[in-house]
């Protein structure tokens, strides 16, 4: 079987700490922590896309096509969603 995490990852044990969070990120921000979204963003239909639920989003369209991870996305949408 195939490793889950690439050659440039590194898992961190916290004992005692229940989960991470992120600082200084604000929603409007997150999408640009994403690599793979990089050429998809200022495409949208609205300028304050937040590429969850908007229409004629560039990047959701990107997602359907396959062209970013479904993954990818539904961890961005997650991250979204708790800042």
């Amino acid at each position: 079987m195939a490793p889950l995490l690439g050659s440039d990852s590194v898992v961190i044990d916290t004992p005692g700490i229940r989960d991470f969070g992120l600082a200084g990120i604000e929603r409007g921000e997150l999408a640009n922590w994403y690599p793979e979204m990089a050429e998809y963003l200022g495409n949208c239909r609205f300028s304050d896309c937040a590429h969850m639920d908007d229409l004629d989003c560039a990047v959701k369209a990107a997602v359907v096509r396959g062209a970013i991870s479904q993954l990818r996305y539904e961890n961005y949408c997650a991250l979204y969603e708790n800042l």
